[in-house]
């Protein structure tokens, strides 16, 4: 099977997925349309508008980090409620198995448990696991929210 190296993890390409997810977080706090969103932040200035709805004056950096904490709790959550972030895959179909004969894609496949590692990794979560490590939390001042004893996830 043919693993292009655009459906690999590396190159920025992570990093890339983990700013992604973090700003879709952060936009769909605020209320959002995702289709408006695709258009992007040079067009639609949210940051802006998010500063002037709230009176805060936080950077686009600081609005990714609130994505990261959604995205950290809702991890945490489904965690807490006993899904193995692990259990959570798509179709194998959308993976390349079996590889489609024709088009764009082509033989490709992907291999998502790389994937889901190097993602895992970069966003702060064990690798291994998916769990976040409680640098991650500490970071994110969400320790206090979700640990073992007040109810959360063992770490």
């Amino acid at each position: 099977y043919q693993r292009e190296v655009r459906y690999l993890p590396g190159n920025g390409r992570t990093t890339c997925a983990v700013a992604v997810s973090n700003f879709t977080q952060f936009y769909n706090s605020a209320g959002a349309c995702y289709m408006g969103m695709l258009i992007g932040v040079d067009r639609v200035p949210i940051f802006e508008w998010v500063n002037a709805a709230t009176g805060w004056n936080l950077t686009p950096a600081e609005y990714l980090r609130i994505g990261q904490r959604i995205q950290t709790l809702r991890q945490m959550f489904n965690i807490r409620e006993g899904i193995d972030p692990k259990s959570l895959k798509i179709n194998r179909r959308l993976l390349g198995e079996p590889p489609q004969q024709n088009g764009p894609n082509r033989g490709v496949t992907f291999d998502l448990d790389a994937l889901m590692k190097a993602y895992w990794q970069e966003i702060g979560w064990d690798p291994e696991t998916g769990i976040p490590t409680r640098a991650t939390l500490d970071d994110l001042e969400l320790w206090d929210v979700v640990k073992p004893d007040g109810g959360g996830a063992p770490l």
